[in-house]
């Protein structure tokens, strides 16, 4: 079985069976305008290295994130919500270790302070230390393993919960959520702890039947 995954005009084809995808290949030229560019490294921004004596694959974004840093004296005249996109793009592609803070400070792109753009500046200071962080997928582990957290009453002018949780495949993160802002208010932390664990289960319920 062969996987096409399609952005605009951005195509990644993946399968076990080297002489199936030649196969998918040639249809797909003999249908489309399309160029063949080989074995896939580079795509929307995102490297892909391999290690194939140790089985190993990883995606990173060690070029995005430096481009991003050298711009940083210029973020005093981007938009607020312009600098957080740019952030949420590493998040969500290779970056799942600044999910919580990410989440946090895209919660105030109406009407940003000082201190959430201070906060902006700090994550970009990361970013420099730990540019080179990818995530990096074995074959080893096979099976989803899911791990749930809350946070309670993150949100002072509302009193929410946060919710956040990560699922792990071949040792790498597939899905990580940490900034979903729960809809009822919890009264204890037990009880956030609770709903944190149902927004879990229906991920992985997903999971097992995807």
């Amino acid at each position: 079985m062969a996987f096409l995954v399609l952005y605009v005009d951005n195509i990644l084809l993946i399968e076990s069976d080297v002489g199936e995808l030649s196969l998918v290949k040639k249809w797909l030229i003999q249908q489309f305008s399309m160029n063949d560019l080989g074995k896939a490294s580079y795509i929307l921004g995102i490297q892909i290295p391999r290690d194939r004596k140790n089985k190993m694959i990883a995606l990173s974004q060690v070029l995005y994130i430096d481009k991003t840093i050298e711009g940083r004296e210029l973020m005093s005249k981007v938009p607020y919500a312009s600098a957080v996109g740019s952030l949420m793009y590493a998040m969500l592609c290779t970056r799942p270790d600044i999910f919580f803070i990410v989440g946090m400070v895209s919660r105030y792109q109406a009407n940003p302070d000082l201190k959430y753009w201070q906060s902006i500046q700090h994550i970009l200071k990361y970013f420099k230390r730990t540019g080179d962080n990818m995530i990096m997928y074995s074959r080893e582990n096979l099976t989803p393993t899911g791990y749930t957290d809350s946070y309670f009453q993150t949100c002072k002018d509302l009193r929410k919960s946060t919710s956040g949780n990560v699922f792990v495949l071949c040792d790498g993160s597939i899905v990580c959520r940490s900034v979903k802002q729960q809809t009822c208010t919890a009264g204890c932390t037990i009880e956030t702890r609770y709903m944190a664990t149902s927004e879990a289960m229906k991920e992985a319920i997903w999971l097992s039947i995807s």
